[in-house]
């Protein structure tokens, strides 16, 4: 039983896009940080990212109706790498952080 969930870690690991993992949570200096916090927030906890890139985005929403149209937003990429850790970018969406991806070596 062992030797098959040791089987099946591996090949979800091997499986597993090298670009980057999605998390919820990320943790800075000076606290956690959530998909949801504020751009004031972050910079609260983390200071400064290392990186930084905005500009608008065209992303397609969906309608109460299920229809969907395109829509631009302004979109907000903050790179942070700690030392000896893995990397990682956040990504905010008119102020509020959307995604969190840690960058694989």
């Amino acid at each position: 039983m062992l030797r098959s969930i040791s089987s099946l870690a591996f090949l979800v690991a091997l499986l597993s896009p090298a670009t980057g993992l999605a998390d919820d949570r990320f943790r800075c200096r000076g606290g956690l940080v959530f998909v949801g916090d504020t751009i004031a927030e972050v910079t609260k906890k983390c200071g400064p990212p290392d990186s930084k890139r905005e500009g608008y985005q065209t992303i397609e929403q969906e309608l109460v109706t299920g229809a969907t149209r395109l829509v631009r937003v302004w979109v907000t990429e903050w790179r942070y790498a700690p030392y000896g850790k893995f990397p990682r970018e956040l990504m905010f969406r008119d102020g509020r952080l959307k995604r969190i991806t840690r960058e694989q070596r």
